[in-house]
């Protein structure tokens, strides 16, 4: 079958000329659009010679070579409808690879054939990588390979009302103190459990504001799922229906007039497990991951609380609908792949307890959430800040930067409810181990303690508190300015 032969350079002269004269152009479809590829029929003597055979029968060899070819949308063999799509020309119409067609129309043969895979970019022949593009123009993404990319699922639309995939993986939880650095060079250390994963085959130092219930320990995630963009918003919040009625905006900090979509905060743990619920019963996610039993009060008011919940898969993680992160997968996606105390990997600094430069671009903290609204909470008298202010509260959600994954706010604005119950041993009875001593899929265990554990900095926290190891734990009716949620889905 005949083939186009894509060239990175404008025809020359004689060319053009030759192709004039003879009335000849192609048309075809580029997805990947490279700059300045053209499409290119052979030489004037080839040209003239395909012509003059485009009317000839074909002899048996060929005959017989067409019958084993893949029928493109048009038909093998089939004439282009009208000569070729699009307005005639020296320069082939970039639309994109596909566009549509598997197949490109050559103005020498009048058929519809097959791009040249080995020469022309974008296409293959068989899809061989993981891209998310449609390489081989059959209508379907990255088949039969087993792909995921990390990233928003829908970028085009506001940060507040994204998600982001996030793909199975590996990494290390927590951070680094001095017993681990010491063990580490002693050749005591758990197989890494104490490696710096910023330098490997490195024994770490201790992380500065770090804190005891940070243990360093290796994590698997055998599952995709994917994160809410931001932080859930106050006018996702006042949707939600309880008991035939609409709940309150609980925020103590309510969105105004001109600014940006801001968390919904005052919200305890068992709240964020009935919002849960409600969105996934809305959306046709059946009833929800958790059963929650004997509930009293509406959520909103504070004086919502139930007296037990249930999961109603196990593990939690087969859960089809919205529910809370667990911390493992919090971490994991706060970390985007990085390690260190910051998710741009800049040099971790403690200037003072609200100081920390490394965690402007970031995170909305203790140090910088001044605010010139009047409801702003009084902070002027916090030691060591890195901004002077009177008033202080949380910004509009996505209004730092996102991680490398298109997370934001996972290191401030404000703290998160996850899951888990809060140890300081992260519940290590609960997880399944693997043979090299690495946790996988784990889920710390409610029993035995009265506190959830919360992740993430917030507008009111320290600067250590921000960091991406730290925890903190409180119990499940507690609801404070300082604390919202994010929902997760684990995906088939």
């Amino acid at each position: 079958m005949q083939k186009i032969s894509p060239r990175l350079t404008n025809p020359s002269l004689p060319e053009m000329l030759s192709l004039l004269a003879l009335g000849l152009a192609v048309t075809g479809c580029f997805r990947h659009e490279p700059p300045g590829l053209q499409l290119a029929v052979v030489d004037a003597g080839e040209a003239a010679d395909a012509s003059a055979g485009a009317d000839q029968a074909d002899t048996p060899e060929e005959e017989e070579a067409d019958a084993g070819e893949v029928d493109g949308p048009h038909g093998e063999g089939q004439p282009c409808p009208a000569g070729c799509p699009g307005e005639p020309g020296l320069v082939a119409e970039q639309r994109g690879l596909c566009h549509g067609l598997r197949q490109i129309c050559d103005r020498l043969t009048c058929r519809w054939v097959d791009p040249e895979p080995s020469i022309l970019s974008g296409y293959e022949a068989e899809e061989s990588r993981c891209d998310g593009q449609d390489n081989d123009c059959d209508g379907e993404t990255d088949e039969p390979l087993t792909c995921c990319l990390p990233g928003p699922q829908r970028p085009d639309r506001p940060a507040h009302d994204r998600w982001v995939v996030l793909c199975p993986g590996e990494f290390v939880m927590g951070s680094p103190g001095l017993e681990c650095g010491a063990s580490c060079r002693a050749g005591l250390a758990e197989m890494g459990s104490c490696a710096d994963p910023r330098a490997p085959g490195a024994c770490p130092g201790e992380e500065a504001g770090r804190a005891d219930d940070e243990l360093q320990h290796r994590v698997v995630l055998s599952y995709r799922f994917r994160m809410q963009a931001t932080e859930l918003g106050q006018q996702a919040w006042s949707q939600m229906g309880w008991q035939g009625q609409p709940v309150v905006n609980p925020a103590r900090f309510p969105r105004q007039d001109l600014e940006g979509e801001r968390p919904v905060e005052t919200v305890s743990w068992w709240e964020a497990l009935a919002y849960a619920n409600w969105r996934s019963q809305e959306e046709g996610l059946g009833e929800g991951c958790y059963e929650l039993v004997d509930c009293q009060g509406t959520p909103g008011t504070g004086d919502f609380r139930c007296v037990e919940v249930r999961t109603r898969h196990a593990p939690l993680q087969s859960c089809p609908a919205y529910r809370l992160p667990t911390e493992a997968e919090w971490e994991y996606a706060a970390r985007a792949g990085l390690a260190g105390a910051v998710q741009d990997g800049a040099s971790w600094v403690l200037e003072g307890e609200h100081d920390a430069p490394a965690l402007d671009g970031v995170a909305c903290y203790g140090g910088n959430s001044g605010t010139p609204r009047e409801d702003g909470y009084p902070c002027g008298q916090w030691p060591e800040r890195q901004e002077a202010a009177v008033g202080c509260a949380p910004a509009a959600v996505a209004s730092r930067a996102a991680n490398a994954w298109g997370l934001y706010d996972m290191q401030g604005n404000v703290a998160e409810w996850v899951w888990d119950g809060y140890w300081l041993d992260y519940g290590a009875a609960a997880a399944s181990r693997r043979g090299d001593g690495a946790w996988v899929d784990p889920v710390g265990p409610l029993a035995g303690t009265g506190r959830r554990a919360t992740r993430g900095g917030s507008w009111g926290s320290t600067a250590a508190l921000a960091r991406l190891a730290a925890r903190w734990g409180l119990g499940p009716t507690e609801r404070l300015p300082t604390h919202g949620f994010r929902l997760v889905q684990t995906l088939p």
